[in-house]
């Protein structure tokens, strides 16, 4: 059955699988916080803050299924809380995660009776309901290769800003805004693309508000990277969404501030 990562039921269903898949054979012991991190921030770690930030995504995700059922422009009531049955039982689940000594086990039998995860109800419903989404309002999904692309540019300008002469307020600016939005880029599998264009957006008000800071960024040839990157986001947003006449959005006010 497809796992489609365009509606958070979607994005639910493939974790949980994902989670089952890499360790329904492990041993009794083993942790859910731990195999949660495995999977969504395997660059940090277990023990690191982008973990935290992960589980707290995660645990999001329940309520944003709720949002985007809510939105339905339907009158079937019962259809609609047909497909949010189970959904509970998972919430649950996730929440035992906020215990950093909860076994993985403990957690599958929470929503999966004998931890048969692939054919539970929870997770059957988490399908039916990732199918009405996608049918309904798909979000746009960015390519593994753009958010490739868009990884490497933001790696690359952090590693350069590092051995920049800038002043103070420059550089945590730009570290702080570029650390934003490669989380945005390894969170997308949990969150969708929308806070990858948020942080952009984020971004490229925090430079219009500081002229100052702008033009040290320009001086040392940090202003055209910039650029490019917000192009790079935009040109994989636009085509995610199909909408090839997206602009550039705000980033020419920077050259106009």
């Amino acid at each position: 059955m497809a796992e489609h990562l365009d509606n958070p039921a979607g994005r639910l269903h493939a974790l949980l699988l994902e989670l089952h898949r890499r360790h329904s054979q492990s041993p009794q012991g083993a942790l859910a916080w731990d195999a949660l991190a495995a999977i969504t921030v395997p660059q940090y770690g277990a023990s690191s803050p982008e973990a935290v930030v992960a589980l707290a995504q995660v645990l999001a995700l329940p309520m944003e299924i709720r949002d985007a059922v809510a939105a339905f422009t339907v009158d079937d009531v019962d259809e609609m809380e047909h497909l949010l049955e189970h959904l509970d039982e998972v919430e649950s689940a996730l929440a035992l995660m906020t215990n950093r000594g909860q076994n993985l086990q403990q957690f599958f039998i929470k929503f999966a009776p004998g931890c048969d995860v692939p054919r539970s109800a929870a997770v059957g419903r988490l399908s039916t309901c990732s199918r009405a989404l996608r049918s309904y309002r798909p979000e746009p999904v960015i390519s593994a290769e753009d958010l490739s692309r868009i990884e490497q540019a933001i790696t690359s300008l952090m590693s350069d800003v590092a051995e920049m002469e800038l002043e103070p307020d420059a550089r945590i600016l730009l570290l702080r805004h570029l650390h934003a939005m490669l989380r945005a880029v390894h969170q997308v599998r949990i969150t969708g693309c929308a806070p990858l264009e948020e942080s952009l957006d984020a971004f490229v008000g925090a430079l219009v508000r500081q002229p100052t800071a702008v033009a040290q960024l320009e001086d040392r040839g940090v202003l055209p990277r910039l650029t490019k990157l917000g192009q790079m986001i935009n040109a994989a947003v636009a085509v995610a969404n199909g909408a090839f006449e997206l602009g550039n959005k705000v980033l020419a006010l920077v050259h106009r501030s």
